[in-house]
């Protein structure tokens, strides 16, 4: 399997890169091979690469692909807003709780 860049563009905002490019590939690839071969060219670790879309071209051993990798960790900020929500959630109820009674 070769991959290869087709544009690559620096998102200082949400501090990650946006890439698109393409594969050849003599099998259909699943997601977890080509973010493994996004990490090891871009050294980074796989929780820092989230995959958009892969599309594999019928026929033809080509495929194209879409990600985003970011320059920290992505699971780790989603399990700190799910956290965020749970504590939110429960301030309100002690809210709607103070005010029934």
């Amino acid at each position: 399997m070769s991959i290869n860049i087709i544009e690559e563009k620096e998102n200082p905002i949400f501090e990650r890169k946006e890439v698109r490019g393409e594969f050849v590939s003599n099998e259909t690839l699943p997601k977890s091979k080509i973010i493994a071969e996004l990490a090891v060219k871009y050294k980074v670790k796989e929780n820092q690469i989230d995959l958009k879309y892969v599309i594999n071209h019928r026929g033809v051993h080509k495929g194209e692909f879409f990600a985003l990798i970011y320059n920290k960790p992505i699971k780790e900020e989603a399990n700190e807003n799910s956290e965020n929500a749970q504590e939110d959630q429960q301030v309100q109820q002690e809210q709607s709780q103070e005010a029934s009674a």
